[in-house]
């Protein structure tokens, strides 16, 4: 109980842990099976190092999706998804789509995040209504990414 409270204390564990839900995953797993002292430890930083290191390699090489041409896609399906094992409350809109590139359909798989249940219901009812942009890759159209 004791390591808990030392975890909720730091501000940068938290902040490490909203920003990488994999840390999150793996700190919940070892709390859950009774893990402390030095192996907790020395498996959070490890976690928390691979965190900022992703972090910083998408930041110093950012996406070539953004240069891909885009495309008008239909929502072939969704659904809202709960993390169980996040510490924190996280909840998922998986979405599945298709479009046309030259008259041949393609289809692909994205996802949105969102911290509460209501936000992501909302928008899976927005969803219905609009059309969604994809862009995607010239040399390679079933690689995809939604806009």
């Amino acid at each position: 109980m004791r390591l808990k409270q030392w975890i909720r204390g730091r501000l940068f564990l938290w902040r490490i842990l909203m920003f990488c839900p994999l840390a999150g995953q793996v700190c919940c797993w070892l709390l859950r099976r009774r893990v402390s002292g030095a192996l907790f430890v020395l498996v959070y930083w490890a976690v928390a190092f691979a965190a900022v290191q992703a972090w910083a390699i998408r930041r110093r090489f950012p996406r070539t999706s953004t240069s891909w041409p885009a495309a008008a896609a239909n929502v072939s399906s969704f659904r809202v998804l709960e993390y169980p094992y996040s510490v924190l409350p996280c909840y998922a809109l998986a979405i599945t789509y298709n479009f046309y590139v030259a008259s041949e359909r393609y289809g692909g798989r994205g996802t949105r995040r969102f911290s509460h249940e209501p936000d992501a219901q909302a928008a899976a009812e927005r969803l219905q209504s609009c059309a969604l942009t994809v862009r995607y890759d010239p040399r390679e159209p079933d690689r995809s990414v939604l806009v």
